[in-house]
């Protein structure tokens, strides 16, 4: 979405001085006050605008759902492997469909390097303070995942 007003997030348009004009993120409520912010506190509001907003419709309309974590996705083969088993069974299709879509390598895309499972501890000193912000760390424990960074993968 083109920004009139233009973009000053640091780690963003100070790399790439062209996209100053495009915001090039999902648009939650509230998204331009988060046009002069870090990236990496762009990243967890968008984190956190995507994943509240999933709760909240499933809570309202009382929908059943099936939770897939990206780390199970991403990673080793007997994890994907039962991460997609589950989710093809929940959704009710034949397990032969999971183990095809288990041994498919997929192509990365919009992204740096390969997903992996703890890949952000590469930069565990940019990324730590957002993650334990009292928001992002609530949706997190929400979500399920401890309150102890070092048990994450």
């Amino acid at each position: 979405m083109r920004v009139p007003s233009g973009l000053r997030v640091p780690g963003y348009t100070d790399v790439d001085p062209d996209g100053a004009d495009w915001w090039c993120f999902d648009v939650p409520p509230g998204w331009r006050e988060w046009t002069d912010r870090p990236l990496v506190e762009v990243c967890a509001f968008q984190w956190r605008a995507a994943h509240e907003a999933t709760l909240r419709t499933v809570e309202r309309l009382g929908l059943d759902y099936h939770r897939v974590r990206f780390e199970d996705v991403v990673g080793t083969s007997s994890e994907r492997r039962a991460a997609l088993e589950a989710l093809v069974s929940w959704i009710g299709l034949d397990a032969a469909d999971a183990a095809a879509l288990a041994r498919r390598d997929l192509p990365v895309v919009m992204a740096t390097a390969p997903p992996r499972p703890g890949r952000w501890r590469q930069r565990t000193a940019l990324i730590e303070p957002v993650v334990t912000d009292g928001q992002t760390l609530g949706l997190a424990t929400r979500l399920g995942y401890g309150a102890d960074l070092a048990t994450w993968r």
